[in-house]
Parts: C-alpha cells; sequence; structure tokens
C-alpha cells in the first residue's frame, strides 16, 4: 500500500468514525427548520406531564418556528426517536431512576436516537402554586433545565412579553447526562392579587395575570418541595402576655 494510500484510509476511517459517533451522541431535533423527532408523553400521563411537553414545543416554536407534534409512546413503534418526557416505559427499561429522597428532582439522558427529560412528579395541579399545592413537578423542571441550558431561554417576568427565546434554524443535543435538583427544596410566593378583586379594573385581567404569574414561577423552580410552612405561632401573644408580660415584645 502507497503511502497516499494509507493517507486515504486513514481519512476515510476518521470520516466514519466521526459519523458513527454523531449517530450514537447526537440528535437532531430542528434542523434547517424542519422538524424530525416527536415529542412523546407516557400512555397515562400526568398533567404534569402533559404541562412539560407543552412547555417544550412551545419554546421549541419559540425559538425555531417549529411546532414538534406531540404523540403517546403507545401510539409510536418501541425505541423510535424523539424526546420522552415523563415516566416513560421507555425510560423504566433503561433504568432511569430519579433520586427518591430529592422532592422535584429530575433526570436528563441522550440514550442513542432518544432524549429522556423526567423527574419527581406527582399527580395534580402542575402550575397554581400560590397556597398550598404540594403537587411534585420534577419533570417540568427537567424541561426548564433544558430549555434554559440548551436554548438559553430566560423569562423576566410573568406573560408571553416576558419569554426571552433566541431564534435559530437548527436544534441539536450531542451529549446530556444529568442528575438534577432545585436549588431550594422550598419556595414560596406571597402577594395580593389572589385574594381579591379590588384594584383590577377587569375580572378576566386578574385572572389572567394570576396565571400568567403561577407559570413565570413554575419556569423559576417555585415549588413546596418539603413542608417548610411555619404558621402565625405568635399572632395572639400581644392579647394573652401584653398586659403580664410586655417585656416579651421588646426582645
Amino acid at each position: 500500500m502507497s503511502y497516499g494510500t494509507s493517507v486515504s484510509s486513514r481519512l476515510m476511517l476518521m470520516g466514519l468514525a466521526i459519523f458513527v459517533g454523531s449517530q450514537l451522541w447526537g440528535l437532531d431535533l430542528v434542523r434547517d427548520g424542519k422538524g424530525l423527532v416527536p415529542i412523546v408523553v407516557p400512555a397515562d400521563a400526568t398533567a404534569v406531564a402533559k404541562a412539560a411537553a407543552k412547555e417544550l414545543a412551545h419554546h421549541i416554536e419559540l425559538a425555531s418556528g417549529v411546532v414538534l407534534k406531540t404523540v403517546s409512546e403507545e401510539a409510536i413503534p418501541g425505541g423510535e426517536e424523539g424526546i420522552y418526557i415523563g415516566p416513560t416505559a421507555a425510560a423504566s427499561e433503561l433504568g432511569l431512576l430519579v433520586p427518591g429522597d430529592e422532592p422535584n428532582a429530575f433526570v436528563i439522558k441522550l440514550v442513542g436516537n432518544r432524549l429522556f427529560l423526567l423527574g419527581d412528579d406527582t399527580d395534580g395541579q402542575p402550575f397554581w402554586i400560590l397556597h398550598n399545592n404540594r403537587t411534585r413537578v420534577g419533570t417540568l423542571f427537567a424541561v426548564y433545565e433544558f430549555l434554559e441550558q440548551h436554548l438559553a431561554a430566560r423569562w423576566i417576568w410573568p406573560g408571553a412579553t416576558g419569554e426571552i427565546v433566541p431564534r435559530r434554524e437548527t436544534i441539536q443535543v450531542e451529549r446530556w447526562d444529568q442528575v438534577g435538583r432545585p436549588a431550594m427544596v422550598h419556595t414560596r410566593w406571597r402577594d395580593g392579587p389572589g385574594g381579591g378583586v379590588e384594584g383590577w379594573a377587569d375580572p378576566a385581567e386578574r385572572s389572567r395575570f394570576i396565571n400568567d404569574q403561577a407559570r413565570w414561577l413554575r419556569r423559576h423552580r417555585f415549588a413546596l418541595g418539603r413542608n417548610l410552612d411555619v404558621r402565625h405561632s405568635f399572632a395572639y401573644y400581644w392579647d394573652k402576655y401584653g398586659a403580664s408580660h410586655p417585656e416579651y415584645f421588646n426582645q
């Protein structure tokens, strides 16, 4: 074999290795403005998994203009490429597990031509979180992690005008293997609009704002992961001790 032939062979082998590697480690979600994979949800998807799929599709559309279809896992062949949301059968078969002792923890993992986003979920209202909603939404948090880290999504205030997602023609995932959790296990937001209609000219606008705010808080990882509530323990102490022990209130 001549030196030139040897070099050509090496280059061909390098090219083949790069191609095989890209097939093993890369997944094109959108290329040149065309959607290439579905979003796959469990056959018995919870409200949290459905919400996570919608949030993912919404932001991919903002980024690329492409609407990825969402399908039930039972409607596609096993092993089909796609973005698998929540506790799918495919995730279970691969042994993808969310940490059991971490509220709202999540897993993001690319396995061949399938991207998995799943988390610690319970069946409940995915967005309404202002007062005592303890639904766990780890799959939503997996989606938000992906959107922040991969699409540079930002949510600067509630509502559509606060959604910032840079435009791109191609969205590809090359490698991802992450177990994550919220920075804080208990995050709570107290405000006034939920208490009444005072100050609102239009009740419909009040309702829209509250719903937009709830979604915005989830995007910033608000969740009551563990019960760290404190009650109004001292609300009546003045009535009980104000006269007999005024010094309590000087501390």
